[in-house]
């Protein structure tokens, strides 16, 4: 039996027994468990090796009962180790009701995630005695705790009857609203009228060929897309991860958009001054863009684990996170070690798009 630091950890056997007979008592009690717990969520070790043969009968279209199963554990040699054919026998003494057996198995769950929990807080704490860079040990230990909350259940059906009754709620809150978009506008008028207006858990991806200005597009939505919350009385942050320029260049080039001059007097000199009228309008374009909720990040070479870390603290914020723009994905790394570029823009693709659905940002 497990233990941490001389405590048994969380679990409940009666229920783990209590699922496991259910399924031997009938078989089709298995699809109402299989998406909320696996094999690996099992305390008792012989109970986890029940579990992943009477998922192979199951997956196989093969029936189970005692004899199939004391059969399939017999030829992999594991019916000895979990007790003969005694130990599948008296897992029926502890079925209730098979109509439990989904609560049964939310109970096995709950206590899984706790154990996992305990074992990611002892890890943590083991590895500071390591004395690691902080930085990265922080991260790290974010992640631990955020893959172990990312591991839910997968949701019922929705049922289609209920899906448009929301969908028409949403349609007419749309209709009731001044806004000319259902989602944040660009200001970029042919774009927003294809998409009307970027999303909640949109990935969009601008491609073009090098020095075509994609930057500076990318730094225009998030100008316009901040003037547009801040008109509204939205406090939600932008966050701009540049992999390429620093902080200063980004707000040089944002306040000469919002001043409307030419980012090449942001550069001037004492030979080659700003006029009266450059920082005229120069003082008014910062105090333009002071006013919008832009969050800067010029972290080079950074990873897609680091953006998710860094933007759910945004979103955990007060304020919240509306969208999130990276300049730019091919700058990005990855953990693979192969070097097969284009299996790592899927993965970050893919990392990014998960991003944007749990955290419901553009």
């Amino acid at each position: 039996m497990t233990t941490f630091q001389g405590r048994v950890p969380p679990h409940n056997l009666d229920a783990e027994r209590a699922v496991l007979g259910a399924i031997l008592l009938d078989n089709s009690a298995y699809d109402g468990v299989s998406d909320t717990i696996s094999g690996n969520d099992f305390y008792h070790q012989a109970h986890k090796i029940i579990y992943a043969a009477m998922k192979k009968l199951i997956d196989s279209s093969n029936p189970v009962d005692e004899l199939t199963l004391s059969e399939e554990l017999g030829s992999s040699g594991m019916l000895e180790n979990i007790g003969g054919d005694e130990f599948i026998s008296d897992l029926l003494r502890y079925v209730v009701s098979s109509q439990h057996i989904q609560r049964y198995a939310e109970i096995i769950r709950d206590k899984s995630l706790t154990r996992r929990l305990i074992t990611a807080g002892l890890t943590i704490a083991s590895h500071g005695y390591d004395e690691p860079d902080s930085s990265q040990y922080l991260q790290d230990s974010e992640k631990a705790i955020f893959d172990i909350a990312a591991d839910r259940p997968t949701k019922d059906f929705a049922n289609i009857k209920d899906t448009a009754g929301e969908l028409i709620r949403l349609i007419e809150k749309r209709n009731e609203s001044e806004d000319e978009y259902i989602g944040i506008p660009s200001y970029f008028t042919a774009l927003d009228e294809m998409t009307g207006g970027f999303q909640d858990s949109d990935l969009i991806i601008i491609a073009a060929r090098p020095r075509m200005g994609k930057t500076a597009f990318a730094l225009n939505v998030v100008a316009n897309a901040a003037h547009y919350l801040n008109r509204r009385q939205k406090s939600q942050q932008i966050a701009f991860f540049s992999l390429e320029m620093s902080k200063t260049q980004l707000v040089s080039r944002l306040i000469a958009s919002e001043a409307l001059i030419d980012v090449s007097r942001m550069r001037s000199t004492k030979k080659n001054p700003l006029t009266p009228d450059d920082w005229a309008a120069f003082i008014e374009g910062v105090n333009r863009l002071g006013q919008y909720n832009i969050a800067l990040d010029d972290t080079a070479s950074i990873t897609v684990d680091s953006i998710k870390s860094r933007c759910r603290k945004l979103a955990m914020s007060p304020d919240g996170l509306a969208m999130v723009v990276i300049d730019y994905l091919q700058l990005m790394s990855t953990s693979r070690k192969d070097g097969n570029r284009a299996l790592e823009l899927g993965e970050i693709s893919r990392g990014l798009k998960m991003l944007a659905k749990n955290l419901t940002c553009q």
